[in-house]
C-alpha cells in the first residue's frame, strides 16, 4: 500500500508528464540540436545530451526547474514519468477521450499518422470547428532555446518553472505534500495561461481536447490506481427549487444560493486537503472561485503586501478569475455562488479512503457517513459562528434580537440539522483489496459514470423535505411576538412555525425592539432595522439565520477556508446587498448622476451590487438607501417604472452531455425518450451523427483513413497503411463506437467540460455586472440574475452568442477567436460550448409582487417551457419573455448542428433577439411607432401563419412602413425570411413565430413604462 508522498508524487508526475508546449515542439524533436546550444549553465539535464531530444526530456527539464522541490523529489517525479509501465504512463492512456484511445493505446509506433506541421486546436464537442495554430519557426540545424521559445508571447518556458518556483520557495510551501500539490494544481495552468504562453493540443493527430485539459484528467485517473475496490461518488442536495424560491427579500435569495454553493464546498474541500485537488471531477477546481479564494486567504493573503511575486500572482487571480473584482478580498469570499448543487468525485480504493479520511471501517457506507457528517457540521459552524458574531454585537438591533431568539432552548436543533439535505451516492469498481494496486479497465470510468446517474434519476421519483429531520415542533410556544390565533406560520418559508412574529404597527414595532433592547430607541437606526426585518414578518429558525448570513456573509470564511473564524476576521462595514427595488430603480439612479444633490459621505461599506462603485462616490448613498421610502412609498415617482427583470438560464441537455448521449447534437430531433427506448426510427440519425463526430476528429492522414473506413472504402486503407492488424483495430474500434447510441466516457470527456462550464459563468458573471445587474446564482450550468428592465434583452444575446464563441465584444479578459467555438484568454484558445442549447426566461416582475412567486413561476416557466413548447422540429434552446399575463417565446436557433453544416447553425444563432433588439431599438430612438405592436397582434393573417415565404416578408414591410414616425426609416425582413416562417407550438397552442416577436417587444416596453 503506498503512502500518501508516494501518490502525491505520482500526481505531480501527472500534471508534469507532459510539458505545455508539447505540440508545438514536436516537430524539432525530428531533427539533432546543435551541440554548442545545449551548452548552457541554465539547463539542468539538456546539456548531458546530444542528437535528437524529445518532448520527454523537455518535460525533465523543467521539472528539473522546480527547485523549491529538493532534487530527490524531482527526480523521483521524473522516474514515474520516464518508466515504461508506470502508473503515469498508463494513466496517460486511460484519461484520453475515445477518439484519441487509438493512438494512446493501440498504437506502437509513434510514426503513424505523424502530424507535426499542421496544428489546430478542435473544440471537443464540435471537431469540425478548429483554430490553427501557429509553429514554431525554428529549422534545422534546431537550436536547443527553440524548445522553450512560446510561439505566441516568444517568452522562454523555462523562466515560468522558475518563476512557480520562486511563488513556493516565498510562500514557504516544500516538499512533496498535500499542499503544496494542491497549490501548484491551481496556479500550474493560471499561470501559464496568465504569463501569455499559448495552450495546444495534447495530440496533434487527434486534436480536440487541451493540454491541459489531458493533464488533469491524468491527474484524476490516477486515483483509480490505488487499491481494487475504487468509487466514483456523487453528491446531490435535494429540495433545492424549494429552498430558494423561499425568499421573500433579494438579500434571502443571495443568502439561499450561497448557502447551497457553501455547504457543498465544505465537503468538498474536507476531501480536497486530504485526497488531492484531482479528487474533484465535477464542477472544476481550475478557475474556480471557491478554490481562488481558498487558496488565496490561507496562502497568499498574507505575504501579497510584503512580497512581490505574490502579488503579481494575486493580481492574476483577480485579473482571470474574478474578472478585475476585488470584493472577495474585501469580505473574504467570492462574492458569486459557484458550486452547484451536483458534484461528482472520483477516488481511490476503499484502504486509502479510510486511511486518509480516517473513517471507522473499510466500508462504502462510512464514505456517504463521512459526506453527511461534513455537510451537517458546515451548517453547524454557520450557525455557531453567527451567534457568537451576535453576542459581541448586542447593541446593534438585529443581532440583538438575533441573540436574543437563538437563545431559546426549544429552538436549538436547528443549529444541527440544516434546511437543506444531501444524497450521497457511490458506484464502485469491486476488487479483493488484500490485492496489489489494480489498473482500472479501459471502458470503467463510462460504466461507473452511467451507474451512477442511473441512481440519482430513480431518487427523483421520491422527495423528502428537511423539515422531516426535525423532532420538536412545539418551539412555536417559545415563540418571541404576540399572535392571535397561538402560532404562526413563517412567511418566508410557509412551511415551519415561526420563532420571530414582528408587529405590523409601527408604534408596537418600536416597543417591540425597545422590549428586547431595554433603553432608547434611535428612529433612524430603528429605520435601518425595518429594512432587514420587516414590520409584520414572521421567521422561523432558519429563515432567521439565513437572514443574518445576509447581513454578515463574511461568515461563510469558516466554510470556504476551511478553519476557524476568529473575531477580528469580521468587519463593522456594511455589506451592501440591493433588493429589487434598487435594481427597478436604475432609470432614477442613471438620472440623478446628472443632478446636484447633496449627500452625506459612505464609508465603509462593501457592495456585492457592482453598480454601487460605478456611481459617484458622492452620491453613493442614494443607492444604499430604500427606494421603497424614496420613490415608490407614499411619495411615489409617477414616472418610474416599478418593474424589474429576473433573468433565469439553463443549458439545455447537460447531463446527457455528460453521459455522451447525442440529444445536444439533435435538440429536438431526439430527445430523452430516445434513449429511454422510444427511438422512433432515429437509429440511423444518430449513427451518422457519431460518423460525423469521428471523422471530424482526427487531423491530418489520420483523419483520412477514419473516414475512408467510416465510408466503407477499406481497401483504399489498405494502399495507406501496409499493417493489417493497425487496420484491424480501426476497424474494430469504429464499429464498437458505431454500435453503441452514445460517446464513450473518459475523464478527459468530464474534465473538459467541467471547466469549460467555469469560463461560460465568468464571462456571464461579467456580462450581469456589465450591464449593472447583480449576479444570484452561477453554478454548474444555472444562472439566476436580477437586471434593470432596460438591460435583460442585452444579457440574453450577448450571453447566447458568446457560450457559442461568438464574442463581439470582448467579455473582460475574455476575447473572439479567430473560429467560432472558441474564446481567446490572453494567448490561450479555449473550447466553449457552440453545439449545445441555452434556454432564458426574462421575467419582468413588480417590486410588490411576492418574490417566492416570481421565483417559482419563471422556474416553472423555464422546465416546462424547454420540455412543451416546439418551432418546426425543435425544442429547447429558447428564451421566453414574461410580463404581467403575457408570455411570448423565441427560439435561439434555427437549425441543429449535425444536421447542417455547423457554421450555418451558428450564424443563425440568436438571430430572433437580433431582429427583436432591431425593432426595440426603433422605437425608442422614436422611429417606428409603438402601435405597430398592437397592429400585428391584431392581425389574424399573422396571428395563424396564413402568410408564408415572401408575400410574409413583404407583408411585415409594410406594417413597418405604415407604422414609422421618421421617413428615412428603411426596414426588410428579407435577412430574416427563414427565421419568420416559424410556429411557435405549446401543447395544443399554436402562434407565429411573428405574433411572438411582436408580444416579446410589447412586453419589454410595457415593463420599461410600467403600464
Amino acid at each position: 500500500m503506498k503512502s500518501l508522498e508516494e501518490i502525491i508524487k505520482e500526481k505531480f508526475a501527472a500534471l508534469l508528464h507532459d510539458p505545455p508546449n508539447k505540440p508545438f515542439i514536436l516537430r524539432y524533436t525530428q531533427y539533432n540540436v546543435l551541440e554548442e546550444s545545449l551548452n548552457q549553465d541554465r539547463f539542468r539535464d539538456l546539456r548531458n545530451l546530444h542528437g535528437r531530444i524529445g518532448h520527454e526530456a523537455v518535460a525533465k527539464e523543467l521539472i528539473l526547474h522546480l527547485d523549491s522541490l529538493s532534487e530527490s523529489d524531482r527526480n523521483e517525479i521524473i522516474g514515474r514519468i520516464n518508466i515504461r509501465n508506470s502508473n503515469v504512463k498508463k494513466a496517460d492512456g486511460k484519461a484520453s477521450k475515445f477518439d484519441r484511445y487509438l493512438t494512446s493505446i493501440i498504437y506502437k509506433d509513434v510514426s503513424h499518422f505523424a502530424n507535426y506541421d499542421n496544428i489546430v486546436l478542435k473544440n471537443f464537442l464540435a471537431p469540425e470547428l478548429q483554430v490553427k495554430l501557429k509553429k514554431g519557426e525554428c529549422n534545422e540545424p534546431i537550436n536547443a532555446d527553440c524548445f522553450f521559445k512560446d510561439p505566441y508571447s516568444n517568452e522562454d518556458i523555462i523562466q515560468l518553472f522558475d518563476y512557480i518556483s520562486n511563488v513556493f520557495k516565498t510562500l514557504n510551501l516544500s516538499g512533496i505534500n498535500i499542499k503544496t500539490y494542491n497549490v501548484f494544481y491551481f496556479l500550474y495552468e493560471l499561470l501559464w495561461i496568465a504569463k501569455g504562453y499559448s495552450v495546444g493540443p495534447a495530440e496533434t493527430r487527434v486534436p480536440t481536447h487541451s493540454i491541459f485539459d489531458h493533464l488533469y484528467a491524468t491527474a484524476s485517473i490516477l486515483n483509480w490506481f490505488y487499491g481494487n475496490t475504487k468509487f466514483l461518488v456523487g453528491l446531490d442536495v435535494i429540495g433545492v427549487a424549494d429552498y430558494i424560491k423561499a425568499s421573500r427579500k433579494l438579500r434571502d435569495l443571495w443568502v439561499s444560493s450561497y448557502l447551497l454553493s457553501a455547504l457543498v464546498w465544505y465537503v468538498l474541500i474536507n476531501i480536497v486537503e486530504r485526497l488531492g485537488a484531482d479528487v474533484v471531477l465535477f464542477p472544476s477546481l481550475r478557475f474556480n472561485p471557491f478554490f481562488a479564494a481558498y487558496i488565496y486567504n490561507n496562502y497568499l493573503k498574507d505575504k501579497e503586501n510584503n512580497e512581490t511575486v505574490i502579488k503579481e500572482v494575486v493580481n492574476f487571480i483577480t485579473k482571470y478569475i474574478f474578472n478585475n473584482d476585488e470584493t472577495y478580498k474585501k469580505i473574504g469570499i467570492p462574492p458569486y455562488a459557484i458550486i452547484p448543487a451536483r458534484a461528482t468525485l472520483i477516488m481511490p480504493g476503499i484502504r486509502y479512503v479510510k486511511r486518509e479520511l480516517n473513517l471507522q471501517h473499510e466500508d462504502v457506507k462510512y464514505i456517504r457517513k463521512y459526506i453527511d457528517e461534513k455537510f451537517k457540521d458546515g451548517w453547524k459552524k454557520l450557525a455557531n459562528s453567527l451567534i457568537e458574531y451576535a453576542s459581541s454585537n448586542l447593541n446593534d438591533y438585529f443581532w440583538a434580537i438575533f441573540y436574543k431568539v437563538m437563545s431559546i432552548n426549544s429552538i436549538q436543533e436547528f443549529k444541527e440539522k440544516p434546511p437543506l439535505l444531501l444524497r450521497v451516492r457511490i458506484t464502485k469498481i469491486s476488487g479483493n483489496e488484500t490485492d496489489e494496486d489494480k489498473e482500472p479497465d479501459y471502458m470503467e470510468f463510462d460504466g461507473r459514470y452511467i451507474e451512477l446517474i442511473s441512481n440519482f434519476k430513480k431518487d427523483k421519483l421520491s422527495r423528502i423535505s428537511p423539515a422531516t429531520q426535525l423532532s420538536n415542533f412545539e418551539y412555536y410556544k417559545d415563540a418571541i411576538g404576540k399572535s392571535s390565533r397561538g402560532f404562526e406560520y413563517c412567511s418566508v418559508c410557509g412551511i415551519l412555525p415561526a420563532i420571530l412574529i414582528l408587529p405590523k404597527n409601527d408604534d408596537e414595532y418600536k416597543e417591540f425592539v425597545k422590549g428586547i433592547i431595554g433603553g432608547q430607541i434611535a428612529d433612524e437606526k430603528l429605520d435601518d432595522l425595518k429594512v432587514i426585518l420587516s414590520p409584520g414578518e414572521k421567521l422561523c429558525s432558519w429563515c432567521l439565520i439565513k437572514r443574518a448570513l445576509g447581513m454578515r456573509p463574511e461568515v461563510f470564511k469558516v466554510l470556504i477556508n476551511n478553519k476557524d473564524l476568529q473575531p477580528e476576521e469580521i468587519t463593522n462595514k456594511r455589506v451592501f446587498i440591493p433588493s429589487v427595488s434598487h435594481l427597478a430603480s436604475y432609470k432614477k439612479y442613471e438620472a440623478l448622476k446628472n443632478e446636484e444633490l447633496k449627500c452625506e459621505e459612505i464609508r465603509d461599506t462593501i457592495s456585492l451590487w457592482k453598480y454601487y462603485e460605478t456611481y459617484p462616490e458622492d452620491k453613493r448613498c442614494l443607492i444604499v438607501k430604500d427606494p421603497e421610502t424614496l420613490w415608490f412609498g407614499k411619495t411615489r415617482d409617477k414616472t418610474l417604472s416599478p418593474y424589474y427583470a429576473l433573468v433565469r438560464a439553463d443549458t439545455d441537455y447537460l447531463g446527457d452531455l455528460l453521459e455522451g448521449k447525442l440529444t445536444p447534437y439533435l435538440a429536438g430531433i431526439i430527445d430523452s425518450n430516445f434513449y429511454g427506448g422510444k427511438k422512433d426510427n432515429k437509429e440511423e440519425v444518430v449513427k451518422d451523427a457519431i460518423k460525423r463526430y469521428l471523422g471530424n476528429a482526427a487531423e491530418g492522414s489520420y483523419k483520412d483513413v477514419i473516414k475512408l473506413m467510416l465510408n466503407g472504402e477499406e481497401s483504399k486503407v489498405k494502399e495507406i497503411i501496409k499493417n493489417e492488424k493497425l487496420i484491424s483495430d480501426i476497424k474494430e474500434f469504429i464499429n464498437e463506437n458505431l454500435s453503441r447510441d452514445r460517446l464513450v466516457l473518459f475523464p478527459s470527456w468530464h474534465v473538459s467540460i467541467s471547466s469549460m462550464l467555469n469560463r461560460i459563468l465568468l464571462m456571464e458573471i461579467k456580462l450581469v455586472n456589465d450591464l449593472d445587474g447583480f449576479v444570484v446564482y452561477a453554478g454548474g450550468d444555472d444562472l439566476l440574475a436580477i437586471l434593470p428592465v432596460e438591460k435583460a434583452l442585452e444579457f440574453v444575446e450577448k450571453s447566447r452568442s458568446a457560450i457559442a464563441g461568438i464574442i463581439r465584444d470582448k467579455i473582460g479578459e475574455f476575447a473572439q477567436a479567430e473560429s467560432k467555438g472558441f474564446v481567446k484568454l490572453n494567448n490561450a484558445y479555449l473550447s466553449l460550448l457552440p453545439l449545445v442549447g441555452r434556454s432564458y426566461v426574462i421575467y419582468f416582475s413588480h417590486i410588490k409582487y411576492p418574490l417566492q412567486l416570481v421565483l417559482e413561476d419563471s422556474y416553472n416557466l423555464l422546465e416546462e417551457g424547454k420540455e412543451r413548447i416546439r418551432y418546426g422540429n425543435y425544442k429547447k434552446d429558447i428564451v421566453i419573455v414574461k410580463y404581467k399575463g403575457s408570455a411570448a417565446v423565441l427560439p435561439l436557433s434555427i437549425k441543429r448542428p449535425y444536421e447542417t453544416d455547423i457554421n450555418e447553425y451558428l450564424s443563425n444563432i440568436g438571430k430572433s433577439l437580433e431582429l427583436l433588439h432591431k425593432l426595440y431599438e426603433l422605437v425608442k430612438q422614436k422611429k417606428l411607432s409603438k402601435s405597430v405592436i398592437y397592429d400585428a397582434l391584431s392581425d389574424e393573417l399573422l396571428k395563424s401563419g396564413k402568410l408564408k415565404d415572401d408575400l410574409l416578408v413583404v407583408y411585415l414591410d409594410y406594417l413597418i412602413d405604415k407604422n414609422k414616425l421618421s421617413k428615412e426609416l428603411k426596414f426588410n425582413f428579407n435577412d430574416y425570411k427563414d427565421l419568420i416562417q416559424f410556429q411557435i407550438e405549446s401543447d395544443s397552442n399554436s402562434k407565429t413565430l411573428i405574433y411572438n416577436l411582436f408580444q416579446a417587444l410589447g412586453n419589454i416596453l410595457g415593463a420599461e413604462k410600467g403600464e
